[in-house]
């Protein structure tokens, strides 16, 4: 009769072993499945931005006058920036630039409501 319970106690002890084992098993898959859906979704959901963006850049929704160049300034540094001066303010922009003076400007403002200040050929540099 002792070996009869000790059988049953062997039993009951291996299936809750191996019942943890497969719970443990269904966590782990059930994790990594998360994770790799949710890198998708992200990776998905980034390039929808990522186009949408680009996408309104070139929406120009409004254009007003800049002025006429009087003085342009590199400031140097790590990255190359220029500083417009034209008769109705100061420009700061992303990169170096190259206008003429008296050169007169545009200023528009894109649907993603970034900045660019423009010359007569409509060759654009985005301000800070």
């Amino acid at each position: 009769m002792a070996s009869e319970s000790q059988t049953s106690t062997r039993v009951t002890a291996s299936s809750q072993g191996s019942f943890m084992e497969r719970l443990h098993r269904a966590a782990l898959i059930t994790m990594v499945l998360l994770v790799g859906v949710g890198t998708l979704v992200l990776a998905a959901l980034g390039s929808a931005l990522y186009l949408w963006d680009r996408e309104n850049d070139a929406v120009v929704q409004t254009v007003r006058s800049a002025g006429r160049v009087h003085n342009l300034s590199l400031v140097p540094g790590l990255v190359v920036r220029s500083l417009v001066e034209t008769d109705s303010g100061f420009y700061a922009v992303r990169e170096g630039a190259s206008l003429l003076r008296g050169e007169p400007l545009t200023l528009e403002t894109r649907a993603n409501t970034r900045r660019y200040l423009c010359d007569a050929q409509h060759r654009c540099l985005e301000l800070l």
